[in-house]
């Protein structure tokens, strides 16, 4: 599983970074043979032989235009399965490794689970921070208490 996951990471950044991979795989003229060729040619020697096989499988269902979104999903199951959360935490400037694990410690004690942590600076924020886990997200910084400011103001008046 561990194989795959990697494997549908790389796909996902792939489509990502290669729009033209979208027009390839959405060609009318390609047929199915030459789409599984394709993808053998790019992937057989680097990826798992059951994600080679899912790909082929997901030709031959002319659904391949999905890859991404299946990816994403077989991604977030695996994360789910794994006890796994993704948290995305943005500062002003970059944290130092202390507040960094103590972020993670917190985060982790919360939710009871294992957190993939990564990290995010924007100094637009001027101030303390913004997490994103899953679909949730804590603005406080103190561009948002700003903001908040400003539209109670302009509301009184």
């Amino acid at each position: 599983m561990d194989a795959v996951a990697e494997d549908m990471q790389t796909l996902i950044s792939l489509f990502a970074e290669v729009p033209e991979l979208h027009q390839v795989v959405e060609h009318p003229s390609l047929t199915e043979t030459q789409k599984i060729a394709l993808f053998q040619s790019l992937f057989k020697n680097s990826f798992h032989k059951q994600t080679n096989r899912f790909i082929e499988f997901v030709c031959k269902q002319k659904r391949e235009n999905q890859l991404p979104g299946m990816a994403h999903n077989y991604l977030t199951r695996f994360a789910q399965l794994r006890g796994l959360k993704t948290a995305v935490f943005t500062t002003a400037v970059p944290m130092g490794q202390k507040e960094r694990e103590a972020v993670v410690k917190m985060v982790e004690k919360h939710y009871h689970v294992t957190l993939e942590f990564s990290e995010k600076v924007d100094k637009d924020l001027i101030g303390g921070f913004v997490i994103e886990i899953d679909d949730k997200r804590i603005d406080a910084s103190v561009a948002a208490q700003l903001k908040q400011i400003k539209q109670q103001l302009l509301a009184q008046h």
